[in-house]
C-alpha cells in the first residue's frame, strides 16, 4: 500500500510538469517503454515529463524528486534509458549545454555502466575532455553506490596526480566524508579498495586449455599440450612419452600450437602481474572466490598453487590440487567466509620463510612471481640516500621499468615525478627524477619520500614495511633499466 501511495504521488508530480519540446538529439520513441516497478508501463506524457525532469540535472542542480522517483521505476528500463540517452548525446556531438545526458547516470545509471565509464575516464581527460570526465565523476557521486564510490576513490589514488580526474575525485571524497560526518578511515573502510582488480576478476576469461588433456594434431598423431614448472608450453607424444618443444613452420599443427602457446603465455603474464599487485596491495580474497574463479580453472590453479597464502589469523598455507595444506602437508581447515591474502616476505616471520622455501624446493616449484625470494629492503639495509643518483639512466627505459612496477607518473619536462599507491596500506611513495634535456637523454632519482593517501608527509620510521621495500625495490629496477640501456648501446 505504501508503494501505491508513492506511485500516486509520482504520477501526480509528473502530470504537473510543464511540457517542453524534447531535445533535438533525443527521439522519445526510441526510448521505448519505461515501466513502474509494478510492471505497468508509463504513459507517453509521463515519459516526456520524466525526460524533462532529467534535463534539470547538471553540475549545479540535483533534482531531489528524481531520487524519490527512482525506486518506483523498473531497473532494466532505467539502465536502457540511461545508456540510450548517453549514446544519443555523444552521437550528436556531446554539446556541453546538454550535459544532463551525463548527469542522468546519477539517477538512472547502475554499477555495470559505472565500471565501463570509470575505466576510461583518465584517457578521456588526456584527450582534453577533462571537464566531461568531472561530470561523470559527479554522476558517480550522486549515484552513491558502494561500487561508484569505490571507483571515485580508485581514481583519486591512481589517476595522474594533480590532474582534473584525481583532483575532482578528492573533492568528491571530502564532500562524502563531510556529509556523512565520519572519519576518513571509516569512510575508506566502507569501500572496495580493490575495485579495479575486482572488475578484472569478474571479467576473467580463461584460455579454455587444459594441460595434459588438450591435444594438437601433428604428423598424424594427437600430441598432448604440456606446461612445465617454468610455465613454458610444450607437447608430449602419449605413445612414446617424447617431448616436443616446437613444430616446424608450415607443418601440421604448427599454427594451432602457436595459438595455444600465445594464449597461455598472455594469460600467465597478465595474471602473474595481477597476483603480484594483489600481494603488494594486501588484496583480500575469500576462499569462495578462490575456489569458484581461480582454483576451478587448470592454468590459473597452477599459478595459485605456487604461492603462499595467509589467513586473517596468521596461519600460512599453499593449495595442492585445490585443497589447503601447511608446509608439512598437513590439511588446513578453512570456512567459506575465511579471508586470505598473499603475504609479502617482509611481513613473514623468518621461520615461515625458511619452512616454505624448503617446501617449494622439495616440491620443485617455481613461483609465478617473486614472493619468498623477493628482496626485503628496509631503512637499515637500503637507506634512501643510497638510492639517489643524479644521472645514468635513459628516461624512456626507466619509465617503462617503473610502469611495470606499478608507478604512475606526471611526465612534464624538465622534471618528472612518479607515485606508487598502496591501497590497504593507505600510503604513497613519491619519486622525483633529475632534470633532463630531451627525450632519450639521461636522468636519475633525485628524491624519494612517502605520504599518506591525502598527501601528508609520513616519516620513514612510520612507513609501512611493504611500502618501503617495494619503493626501494622499484628504485633498484630504475637503475637496472639504465644498466640494460648501457649494454645495448
Amino acid at each position: 500500500m505504501a508503494h501505491d501511495g508513492e506511485k500516486g504521488w509520482a504520477q501526480g508530480y509528473l502530470a504537473d510538469q510543464k511540457k517542453r519540446k524534447p531535445p533535438a538529439f533525443l527521439y522519445l520513441e526510441k526510448l521505448r517503454a519505461m515501466r513502474w516497478v509494478s510492471g505497468e508501463e508509463m504513459t507517453e506524457a509521463e515519459r516526456a515529463a520524466l525526460v524533462n525532469l532529467l534535463r534539470r540535472e547538471d553540475d549545479k542542480n540535483e533534482v531531489e524528486e528524481l531520487r524519490r522517483l527512482r525506486p518506483l521505476l523498473h531497473d532494466d528500463d532505467c539502465s536502457r534509458w540511461s545508456e540510450y540517452i548517453e549514446k544519443a548525446w555523444k552521437h550528436a556531438g556531446h554539446e556541453p549545454k546538454n550535459k544532463w545526458a551525463v548527469y542522468q547516470l546519477g539517477v538512472l545509471g547502475d554499477d555495470a555502466r559505472v565500471d565501463v565509464v570509470a575505466l576510461g575516464l583518465p584517457a578521456l581527460a588526456d584527450q582534453n575532455y577533462w571537464r566531461r570526465a568531472t561530470w561523470y565523476l559527479d554522476a558517480f557521486h550522486r549515484l552513491g553506490t558502494r561500487r561508484a564510490r569505490s571507483w571515485i576513490f580508485d581514481l583519486f589514488c591512481h589517476a595522474p596526480m594533480k590532474g582534473s580526474v584525481q583532483r575532482h575525485s578528492g573533492e568528491l571524497i571530502a564532500d562524502a566524508i563531510r556529509r556523512e560526518g565520519v572519519a576518513e578511515d571509516v569512510f575508506v573502510r566502507s569501500l572496495d579498495l580493490h575495485v579495479r582488480q575486482t572488475w578484472d576478476e569478474e571479467h576473467l576469461e580463461h584460455p579454455d586449455i587444459t594441460p595434459n588433456e588438450t591435444t594438437v594434431r601433428a604428423g598424424g598423431r594427437d600430441l598432448v599440450v604440456l606446461m612445465d614448472a617454468e610455465f613454458t608450453t610444450g607437447l608430449r607424444d602419449p605413445a612414446t612419452g617424447a617431448r616436443v618443444r616446437e613444430l616446424g613452420e608450415g607443418t601440421e599443427g604448427h599454427d594451432a600450437f602457436e595459438a595455444i602457446r600465445a594464449r597461455i603465455d598472455a594469460f600467465v603474464a597478465e595474471w602473474s602481474s595481477h597476483l603480484e599487485q594483489a600481494m603488494v596491495s594486501a588484496r583480500p580474497f575469500t576462499i569462495t572466490l578462490l575456489r569458484e574463479r581461480f582454483l576451478s580453472e587448470p592454468i590459473m590453479a597452477r599459478l595459485i598453487e605456487t604461492l603462499v597464502w595467509r589467513t586473517s589469523e596468521g596461519a600460512t598455507l599453499r593449495f595442492v590440487d585445490g585443497e589447503p595444506f601447511d608446509h608439512d602437508y598437513d590439511p588446513v581447515a578453512l570456512s567459506p567466509e575465511d579471508i586470505l591474502t598473499l603475504p609479502h616476505p617482509v611481513e613473514m616471520p623468518a621461520q615461515d620463510r625458511s619452512a616454505w622455501g624448503n617446501h617449494l624446493a622439495d616440491a620443485e616449484l617455481t613461483q609465478v612471481f617473486e614472493q619468498l625470494n623477493r628482496p626485503m629492503l628496509t631503512p637499515e639495509n637500503a637507506p634512501i640516500a643510497r638510492a639517489l643518483r643524479v644521472d645514468g639512466v635513459d628516461m624512456n627505459s626507466a619509465r617503462e621499468a617503473l610502469s611495470r612496477a606499478g608507478w604512475r607518473g606526471s611526465f612534464a619536462m624538465p622534471y618528472e615525478t612518479g607515485h606508487m599507491t598502496f591501497h590497504d596500506r593507505r600510503q604513497r611513495a613519491w619519486a622525483t627524477f633529475s632534470p633532463y634535456a630531451a627525450q632519450g637523454s639521461e636522468t636519475g632519482l633525485q628524491d624519494l619520500h612517502f605520504t599518506d593517501l591525502w598527501n601528508s608527509e609520513v616519516r620513514v620510521e612510520d612507513v609501512d614495511p611493504v611500502v618501503y621495500s617495494e619503493a626501494l625495490g622499484a628504485a633498484s629496477r630504475f637503475y637496472a633499466a639504465g644498466a640494460e640501456f648501457e649494454e645495448e648501446q
